[in-house]
């Protein structure tokens, strides 16, 4: 009776082992997904510089308080010498500006 009680455990054993076994290979891909490093998700904001509002890089005027995000160039009128923040005209003499 003791060479059936060990062949049981053997059998035990080795149904065990193969359950194992096979297991392993189905939490594989997930052991290792737990094992890397995590990724960050970076989205490039722009800082209003009137309110200090964080906005998407797309947008062109803040959702916090409206103001453009990209402010237009200043200008140099060659008449009189004002700078103008991107006229067609200067706010000072009239004259066109290019």
């Amino acid at each position: 009776m003791a060479c059936l009680h060990d062949t049981a455990a053997g059998v035990g054993n080795a149904v065990s082992a193969g359950l194992s076994f096979g297991l392993g290979f189905v939490f594989v891909p997930y052991m290792f997904q737990a094992m890397a490093p995590c990724r960050r998700i970076v989205k490039t904001v722009i800082v209003c510089l009137s309110c200090g509002g964080k906005n998407p890089e797309d947008f062109k005027f803040c959702g916090h308080c409206g103001r453009s995000l990209y402010p237009q160039p200043r200008v140099q009128c060659p008449k009189c010498g004002a700078t103008v923040p991107g006229m067609k005209f200067c706010e000072g003499c009239g004259a066109k500006l290019k």
